[in-house]
């Protein structure tokens, strides 16, 4: 399986806010699935990486990077004002589409997405891997 991790997540799995969180990541390693982290995903979480000096971070996962087609980005644009949402949670939408993968979040952004690309929160990841 590919999971397609928002920034938010990962944000939670640095501070170790959550046991969801930590136990997600944890059964994605042991069932050896990927994580994809496209180039817009990568740009956010640079400046959290830096700020809380956690650049190894990526290394601990099975990363798959994947690249954002223009077709891609002309339709996040598009999402962005046609819904009103960050320009980053709709390639990030699009991005899980078309790589086939399951969307992790806990972005309230996402319910405005689902005719995109369904969204589970970490809780519910975890019952798909159960």
């Amino acid at each position: 399986m590919k999971f397609y991790v928002d920034t938010c997540v990962w944000i939670d799995l640095l501070d170790s806010k959550e046991k969801d969180v930590m136990k997600l990541f944890s059964l994605i390693i042991e069932n050896k699935h990927t994580i994809l982290l496209s180039n817009t995903l990568r740009k956010e979480l640079r400046k959290i990486l830096v700020r809380k000096n956690s650049n190894l971070l990526f290394e601990l996962f099975p990363i798959e990077y994947i690249e954002e087609t223009i077709v891609q980005l002309q339709e996040g644009k598009k999402l962005e004002k046609i819904l009103n949402i960050p320009f980053a949670d709709a390639v990030h939408a699009i991005n899980a589409r078309d790589n086939n993968s399951i969307l992790i979040t806990k972005d309230k952004h996402f319910q405005k997405l689902k005719s995109i690309k369904t969204s589970y929160s970490p809780s519910l990841a975890i019952k798909l891997l159960s």
